[in-house]
């Protein structure tokens, strides 16, 4: 069976620069429910926040979570 992954593609990719964002972007995709622990994530994010460290939190989802994760 023929390897499907372009290799020159992947080798030209890598030479290609890439811009080195300002802000660390987090994003959580998934259901907005208990199980996913979206509040411990956000209970992280506070101490981060605390402590003093500059990022975004983007979480994508809907569930019904939805409106407690709003802040």
């Amino acid at each position: 069976m023929p390897n499907l992954i372009d290799r020159n593609f992947i080798c030209r990719q890598a030479e290609v620069d890439v811009p080195i964002k300002e802000k660390l972007v987090v994003c959580c995709v998934g259901r907005l429910n208990p199980e996913k622990g979206y509040m411990l994530l956000l209970q992280v994010v506070d101490r981060l926040v605390l402590e003093g460290l500059d990022f975004q939190v983007w979480i994508l989802g809907e569930g019904y979570l939805r409106e407690s994760l709003y802040w």
